[in-house]
């Protein structure tokens, strides 16, 4: 299954996504992600580093950045417990 790969340098949780669905969503599917403007791209707090295949890192938001299968980078990773 492919999955968004999520670290901090100690921590590695593999989220889920749906076929054209956004970072954002999938994201506050299994972790405390919020997104205050609700997905309008206008807060910048959902803001994510995404890792290129070279190494070099993307700040992108996560609210309007489609879901693929990637590596990135929060620096605190709360799961989400319902």
């Amino acid at each position: 299954m492919p999955g968004i790969t999520v670290t901090n340098g100690r921590q590695m949780v593999i989220v889920p996504f749906e076929d054209g669905e956004m970072t954002a969503v999938a994201l506050q599917r299994v972790l405390k992600f919020t997104t205050p403007c609700h997905g309008h791209g206008t807060c910048g707090r959902c803001k994510i580093h995404v890792i290129l295949p070279n190494g070099a890192r993307s700040v992108q938001l996560a609210c309007m950045y489609p879901a693929r299968e990637m590596t990135i980078e929060m620096p605190v990773i709360r799961l989400k417990v319902d």
